[in-house]
């Protein structure tokens, strides 16, 4: 389900950007550089490319690993503020999995469970990329860890069907995090399917290896009366499937 997360999160950004685009040239109290200084350096946000396909804003440093603190929310900037689509700026830190910028936002009041259009928190993002630090974050800061967002997703299911883009262990290490904070791990979407379900038709061979060793049901079904090893399309995985 990876493919699902929402194309505009470039947009969160682009807002921090506008809303502080005449701030001077100063540092965080911590000494490290500001985003606004990072931009005059002719910085970019190398968010990459979407699940569309397209492109956001690209080039310079990257705001993940920049260290990057946006001074506007010292400044009384609102973090609760969204694009059209309802995005927020802690769904974009989510998805970039920046534990330091996301707890930045919460701490500035930014909602955890706030929800985009789609339906997605900021939870969803964080899981469907693996990243299991900021997940943590926003499980202390209130999200509930078996809440139910668009299309009955949890967001065990999003880490089992995480983007291809990202490592299949930070997956795993994003689903042990949630079985092991309470998830239930054979919930069911809008579809009837399950997390393990999910990973299977994503083709994540470790996720389906360890949702199995926690004891996931190899013989549910979906409301289409499909099993995992069903909706498995690489054949290893159908065969591990299939010998449960």
């Amino acid at each position: 389900i990876g493919r699902r997360l929402l194309p505009n999160l470039g947009q969160c950004f682009r807002i921090l950007f506008a809303i502080d685009r005449n701030a001077n040239d100063v540092r965080s109290g911590s000494g490290q550089p500001t985003v606004e200084q990072f931009r005059r350096r002719g910085a970019g946000l190398r968010l990459g490319p979407d699940v569309e396909g397209q492109h956001t804003n690209r080039g310079g440093e990257d705001f993940h690993r920049s260290h990057a603190r946006p001074p506007l929310v010292a400044r009384g900037a609102d973090a609760r503020l969204a694009t059209k689509d309802d995005v927020t700026p802690l769904a974009a830190a989510a998805f970039r999995g920046n534990e330091g910028v996301a707890e930045l936002l919460i701490g500035a009041g930014a909602d955890v469970n706030a929800q985009d259009k789609t339906g997605k928190a900021a939870i969803c993002y964080a899981a469907g990329r693996g990243a299991a630090a900021v997940v943590a974050l926003l499980l202390a800061k209130g999200a509930e860890v078996n809440a139910r967002y668009g299309n009955e997703l949890t967001a065990l299911m999003w880490a089992a069907g995480h983007d291809e883009r990202f490592p299949d262990q930070e997956g795993v290490r994003t689903a042990a995090l949630l079985l092991e904070r309470g998830a239930l791990i054979d919930e069911r979407d809008n579809r009837g399917r399950t997390a393990l379900m999910m990973a299977s038709e994503s083709n994540h061979a470790a996720m389906v290896d360890f949702l199995l060793s926690k004891g996931a049901d190899v013989g549910a079904r979906d409301k289409d009366g499909k099993s995992a090893a069903d909706l498995a399309t690489r054949v290893a995985i159908k065969e591990r499937l299939g010998r449960r």
